[in-house]
């Protein structure tokens, strides 16, 4: 439901409310009760009903075949009452009598006045609401061979001239009702919830207007909403309108829900679909009324737990905390007058001069504030000069960076918005287990294309493609293409790798397992560091040859970069870079020292649900291998050898995989169940590397 159709409703409930104290209502002048139940069995009408008088109660017999029975079945039954202001007296003859047809006895003198709608009602259910509202009175229900007895059972808390509404909603529970509708009882009036009906205590004038917005607020409309109507010690509309400003900094202002006010009854309106929002803004209603009066801004001490000092301290001050007016508008402007009256006097005095002051007595305060500004400038900008850097303020706010402390000057307002905000914040930021292999797979036959088709097969997954097809025919899949391919199910890498060295040969590069915090990034190098010559400078001094070589280390091996980002949902998006580089013999430009640099790398973004498996490959890489063979000492022979040697060319092709699963952890008892999860699976990890 949007929040102007909220807004349009509730206005019903503004204009009902506003005439709750508007002068006196003649109340409703029902007589005849309105009663739908069926007729008694013939076998209770024997004889004809007997009504007699005795002392100061009133009997009423009829001949009844069966007990009373009280109790509360979940089956609906047929019967329904509804009642006007009647008395007491009337309701019990109407009830047991007329409709029940049970014999009972009561006190003469139940004058007490009442209003009853009550619905879908068994036997046994009209009995016992019966007791529940006989006992708000001060009278008990007994049986006694057959017959109900009435009788006193302590002092009524009510006084004479208190009426009753007993109701049974039917789409707001009796508990919400009772919530919503205490705000408008009198001081001595009173609200009961029971599991399925109200009861509501008060002066007759004040009962009719509250049936009104009863009836009203018992709609389909509210069924699934909370709404309360919140009696407030100070102005209703400045605690509506900090409200407000508070579900804006908390970033709440477009939740569903609706505050407004009732200026005249002191009354705030609070209507949400969300209960935990719904509780929250009746608390910062609380907060309001305690804390909003006073706006002297006092120095509080806050240490963080998770969050950086300064970037928090940048980011409360952003958000315009200090500047929003959170408060008592009439204090806040009292504060405001006396902090412009302290900063700027000097500037009130040069535009608005006294009556009579001479242009001379102008120039001279003018020049007094030429003197004077310079040094208050310099006395504020000199602090944040020589300020350490361990120390940063911002605005109202101080970051101590060695103890990750914020030193807040605010007023208990809103210090408490700030409390609020940091406590959504800094909370224990999640982190991603990631766990990685990266191999190299032998391309044998069959494979020649890539493990894509082969997995295919054997797991669930849906696989994306970038690369070319060399012009082949349409029918050859793409070579050299990047692949990656989503695993549908959350499969384990342990499972597909086994499969994988089944069908062909594998070699494990790396195997890494890494905790890392929710966006930043993890860095894993395994290789060596190997000399390149970059600079090459053969100066000739003094028919002297002198070579100065320029050389540049260069990281070769798996190196491999992630970052995670965890969404809402537990989703990880992963940022991977990933890098397979080796030195091996240059057979380019023999003439160089330097090793070649073969390196296979790849960079993509994907995203993973909680624990699936993602693979990236498609790298396909040609090795070529030159192999020479000959008699021993007759090949080597200069000229001759040729005859008694040959030389073969083979080539091979290998595919670098990057198998990954990401595993949100959470909580602490996540973070250790990983461990153990891995620890488990670091032993066939180790097989698997030392097969190779």
């Amino acid at each position: 439901m949007s929040k102007k159709a909220l807004l349009t409703t509730l206005a019903f409930f503004i204009s009902s409310c506003a005439q709750m104290t508007s002068g006196y209502v003649e109340p409703y002048n029902i007589s005849q009760a309105q009663i739908s139940t069926p007729l008694p069995s013939q076998k209770e009408e024997k004889k004809t009903q007997i009504e007699e008088k005795k002392g100061e109660r009133v009997i009423y017999e009829r001949n009844y075949e069966g007990s009373v029975k009280t109790g509360s079945p979940a089956k609906k039954g047929n019967i329904s009452i509804h009642f006007d202001d009647i008395s007491l007296l009337e309701l019990l003859n109407e009830v047991f009598y007329k409709t029940l047809g049970i014999s009972y006895s009561a006190p003469a003198d139940l004058n007490q006045r009442v209003s009853v709608h009550l619905d879908h009602l068994t036997r046994e259910e009209v009995i016992t609401y019966m007791q529940d509202i006989l006992s708000v009175y001060g009278f008990s229900l007994s049986e006694d061979k057959g017959k109900l007895l009435v009788l006193p059972s302590g002092k009524s808390p009510l006084g004479s001239n208190f009426s009753a509404i007993i109701y049974s909603p039917e789409n707001v529970s009796p508990s919400s009702l009772a919530q919503a509708l205490s705000a408008f009882l009198s001081p001595a009036g009173k609200v009961i919830a029971q599991q399925r009906f109200l009861v509501i205590l008060d002066y007759k004038e004040k009962l009719i207007r509250l049936k009104r917005l009863l009836e009203e607020i018992d709609s389909p409309f509210y069924r699934d909403k909370k709404i309360a109507f919140i009696k407030t010690r100070v102005d209703a509309n400045q605690v509506r309108d900090n409200v407000r400003k508070i579900l804006k900094l908390l970033g709440k202002a477009d939740a569903d829900s609706v505050i407004d006010s009732l200026e005249k009854e002191g009354i705030v309106v609070v209507v949400s679909k969300d209960p935990v929002l719904f509780q929250d803004i009746k608390r910062w209603i609380g907060v309001i009324e305690d804390t909003a009066s006073n706006t002297k801004r006092e120095i509080y001490i806050y240490r963080l737990n998770f969050l950086d000092a300064q970037s928090t301290a940048e980011l409360l001050n952003t958000l315009g905390i200090f500047e929003e007016g959170i408060g008592l508008s009439s204090e806040t402007q009292k504060v405001a007058t006396v902090n412009l009256t302290s900063q700027d006097t000097t500037k009130q005095t040069v535009e608005q001069p006294k009556t009579g002051q001479t242009p001379e007595a102008k120039t001279q305060q003018t020049q007094k504030k030429e003197e004077v500004l310079p040094t208050v400038i310099e006395e504020k900008v000199k602090p944040e000069i020589k300020e350490e850097k361990k120390v940063i303020k911002v605005g109202n706010i101080v970051a101590d960076k060695s103890t990750n402390t914020l030193i807040i000057k605010a007023t208990p307002i809103e210090f408490e918005v700030i409390k609020s905000l940091l406590r959504e914040l800094d909370t224990v930021p999640k982190q991603v287990l990631i766990e990685m292999v990266i191999a190299e797979v032998s391309l044998g036959q069959g494979l020649q294309y890539g493990v894509e088709g082969l997995l295919k097969g054997f797991l669930d997954s849906t696989s994306f493609t970038i690369g070319t097809s060399f012009g082949l025919a349409p029918q050859v899949q793409t070579l050299q293409g990047f692949t990656t391919i989503i695993f549908n199910k959350n499969n384990d890498i342990r499972g597909i790798l086994n499969f994988l060295a089944s069908k062909t040969s594998l070699k494990v590069l790396s195997a890494p397992h890494i905790l890392v915090k929710d966006n930043e990034e993890a860095k894993i190098e395994v290789g060596a560091e190997v000399p390149i010559l970059t600079q090459q400078v053969v100066p000739i001094t003094g028919g002297t040859l002198n070579v100065q070589n320029t050389v540049q280390y260069r990281t070769t091996g798996v190196i491999l970069r992630v970052r995670p980002i965890v969404s809402a949902d537990n989703s990880v998006t992963l940022k991977i870079t990933q890098e397979v580089s080796d030195a091996v013999k240059n057979t380019v430009q023999p003439e160089l020292t330097s090793p070649l640099i073969t390196k296979r790398s790849a960079s993509t973004t994907l995203i993973l649900r909680n624990e699936q498996v993602g693979l990236l490959g498609g790298i396909i890489q040609n090795r070529l291998q030159r192999q020479k063979s000959g008699v021993p000492l007759l090949s080597d022979i200069p000229g001759l050898g040729i005859l008694f040697s040959s030389e073969s060319t083979s080539s091979s092709n290998t595919e670098l995989i990057l198998l990954i699963k990401a595993r949100v952890i959470s909580t602490p008892e996540e973070e250790q169940g990983a461990k153990e999860s891995f620890e488990s699976k670091l032993k066939h990890l180790k097989e698997l590397l030392r097969e190779e």
